[in-house]
């Protein structure tokens, strides 16, 4: 820490995958707080693995614009050598907002893109976005959406493309704190490279998944779970058409607490 409103960091990390094998990654970086309470930062990361070498520089700002609503935006320019012998020149811009109205209310949104560019330019975006309403104070509902998708800007063609949606609901009675409901939707379907998954036939999967939880106090000592959920879901190799499965679910948990430190 360099005084009250500015500091310089550094970290090293190393991890082992299937996917990249050994990669090692470090960063070099500095923020600093301005009086009106935004935040810059700057930093450099440089990383290595057996898929590709990257050198990377990322700009920050992020603060509360007010009470209500806060901002985050960064950019990142960078080199990328693949392992292909591929060079691409990086640019991937992000911006993010988020808004809460005390205990009713909560929503967030954030969007990135990446832009490569070499003899055949890469493009990717991502966009998420969450909302969390308290209807009453008993009942909460929230929602979420995560989409992305890859393409090679120049044949036009899709690398990869994931999506997923979630909807749910939380009962929580207030005069009756006995019981707890929760209930969520989830929709998720991902078109990935045959690199990012155990099979490489796989093109193609999405699924339809349905969960529902209750708890409930017995005594101050004892509470009884079930949770049931059921997932249909298709898969898709290569020369086959879509294959669909269903698994089921069911949890029956009796829980004991001992005092307030061991259950």
């Amino acid at each position: 820490r360099v005084d009250e409103n500015s500091e310089i960091y550094n970290t090293y990390s190393t991890s082992n995958s299937a996917f990249e094998g050994k990669r090692d990654s470090s960063v070099f970086g500095a923020k600093k707080t301005l009086n009106n309470g935004l935040e810059l930062s700057m930093e450099g990361q440089q990383a290595a693995s057996k898929i590709e070498v990257s050198d990377t520089n990322i700009f920050g700002v992020s603060g509360n614009v007010n009470d209500q609503l806060a901002l985050t935006a960064q950019f990142e320019r960078g080199i990328v050598q693949d392992f292909d012998g591929t060079r691409y020149n990086r640019n991937a811009p992000s911006l993010g907002l988020s808004y809460v109205d005390k205990d009713k209310l909560k929503a967030s949104l954030k969007a990135e893109a990446r832009f490569d560019r070499a003899d055949e330019d890469k493009r990717q975006y991502l966009v998420y976005a969450a909302l969390e309403d308290k209807l009453t104070q008993d009942l909460t509902l929230f929602t979420k959406a995560n989409v992305s998708n890859s393409k090679n800007t120049a044949s036009g063609s899709t690398l990869a493309s994931y999506k997923e949606f979630t909807l749910g609901a939380a009962y929580r009675p207030v005069n009756f704190d006995r019981l707890n409901l929760l209930t969520r939707y989830n929709y998720l379907q991902n078109d990935a490279p045959s690199q990012q998954v155990d099979i490489e036939d796989v093109e193609g999967y999405k699924a339809h998944i349905l969960a529902a939880e209750a708890a409930f106090d017995l005594t101050d000592q004892w509470q009884i779970v079930e949770k049931f959920a059921v997932r249909i879901a298709e898969e898709k190799v290569s020369g086959f058409e879509f294959t669909r499965t269903q698994t089921w679910l069911m949890v029956h948990r009796l829980n004991y607490n001992i005092n307030k430190d061991w259950q």
